[in-house]
């Protein structure tokens, strides 16, 4: 279960006192000195509403990273941060889930075709983006191929992408419940889109949680599934791509990975406000590429109330399909 975090008393100047003193360490702390001191701390004061908070950010690479930073937990928590729920003694995700498996044929046949002297001179990099994706659209798609283009030139060689739905619970709350398009049907409408690229793919791992997974658990997962899975010297680096309208996750990457946050229409204010924010602007780990007319004016929310018809044919009359079945409910 999601936790909520009331942010109302949270000032929006830095956090005073900082979250790592709530835990007793000083401001060179490692992710696993927060987690050792949440563990030696009383039981009582683990379930104070604060020392969690502190405690779940700064375990987090990314997030924790970042806060180092930016001292406040408000710009954390626009950035994508969430209490997923576990405690310390449960709070690994599982690894290996039955009747799911994260594929890397386009991966490895991309390797395949790279020459040795290639390999090693470029810098080797997989997309990732994640979200409900209820239902895709061929705007995810063109968001990906323009991040994609934008590294390629930035002299990286791209692998692959992945594109990652979301936990059913995180669906049921977007929108109201409007996007409950159920986990089965949004993986096949996921298939059915990518099954003509070269380079994408679909991955369920982070769907088939029991728990809703913060994007930056998604991407440490990836990084290591791919250094196991795919036996070559040189490291693959995740890339976390997002639109505009989450242009705030681009502080979760401050000072840990790199992402790609990707103009959309009608998201121009949070995109220029995000770009020019201190320790965002000029930061080479983070790059914003502005909108362009080969991204689409398109939406989930769009396609589900009708206003769009730009779906490609084959998913558009499975989508409608979908929708028509008794079992959905839209």
């Amino acid at each position: 279960m999601i936790t909520d975090v009331k942010t109302s008393s949270v000032s929006p100047m830095l956090d005073n006192p900082p979250l790592w003193a709530l835990l007793g360490l000083k401001s060179t702390f490692t992710c696993s000195q927060a987690n050792l001191a949440y563990c030696g701390l009383p039981l009582d004061k683990q379930k104070q509403s604060e020392i969690r908070l502190a405690w779940k950010i700064l375990r987090d690479s990314h997030f924790g990273s970042a806060y180092k930073y930016l001292r406040s937990t408000k710009k954390i928590l626009e950035a994508g941060f969430f209490d997923d729920g576990l405690d310390f003694d449960d709070s690994a995700y599982k690894e290996d889930l039955p009747n799911s498996i994260t594929p890397v044929v386009k991966i490895s046949d991309h390797l395949k075709k790279l020459s040795i002297h290639r390999l090693k001179k470029k810098k080797l990099a997989v997309l990732l983006t994640t979200g409900a994706f209820s239902p895709i659209h061929n705007g995810h798609v063109q968001m990906m191929n323009v991040a994609k283009r934008e590294l390629e030139h930035r002299g990286f060689e791209v692998l692959g992408g992945y594109i990652s739905p979301s936990h059913d619970e995180y669906v049921s709350q977007k929108n109201n419940g409007d996007a409950a398009l159920s986990l089965q049907h949004r993986l096949h409408l996921c298939d059915l889109t990518l099954i003509k690229s070269t380079w994408l793919m679909s991955d369920d791992w982070e769907a088939k949680q029991r728990v809703s997974v913060p994007y930056t658990e998604v991407i440490r997962r990836l990084e290591k599934y791919l250094a196991e899975s795919i036996q070559i010297a040189v490291p693959i680096e995740v890339v976390y791509v997002m639109g505009s309208d989450n242009a705030a996750y681009t502080r979760a990457f401050i000072h840990l990975g790199r992402c790609i946050c990707v103009e959309r229409f009608g998201y121009k204010k949070p995109f220029e406000q995000l770009s020019n924010e201190k320790n965002i602007k000029d930061n080479d780990r983070i790059i914003f590429v502005k909108y362009e007319k080969s991204l689409l004016r398109l939406s989930s929310n769009a396609i589900r109330h009708g206003q769009s018809s730009s779906l490609d044919p084959e998913i558009e009359k499975n989508y409608l399909s979908l929708k028509n079945d008794r079992k959905f409910k839209d």
